[in-house]
């Protein structure tokens, strides 16, 4: 089982695909952790629960279970007020020393 603390490389590359379509890519960590903070105020509430983990070579695969509330109207989508149920998965590529270079999240 996965217990260990994963260091994210100052160089990951971050990528958003929806319905089969890449919509967001981010090189580094710096741009990383901006998007991770600009997205917080986007919610009233939101939960990721665990539904199941694959290790497969140097990815593992986890399986979310999404729950969020909009604080905000998106662009040409759900409005405030509205509940986010969603279903995805975030697969992690490590290097050999065990550090996150790749994060590809997929709904």
């Amino acid at each position: 089982m996965l217990t260990r603390c994963w260091r994210i490389w100052m160089l990951i590359i971050f990528e958003n695909i929806t319905n089969g379509v890449v919509n967001l890519t981010l090189h580094g960590l710096t741009d990383f952790k901006k998007q991770a903070e600009q997205t917080l105020s986007f919610f009233t509430e939101r939960k990721q629960t665990i539904s199941a983990i694959r290790q497969e070579g140097d990815q593992v695969t986890i399986g979310i279970d999404y729950y969020a509330v909009l604080a905000i109207d998106l662009p040409n989508g759900p409005s405030k007020g509205e509940v986010l149920n969603l279903k995805g998965q975030s697969v992690f590529t490590f290097s050999p020393e065990n550090t996150i270079t790749r994060l590809t999240d997929i709904s």
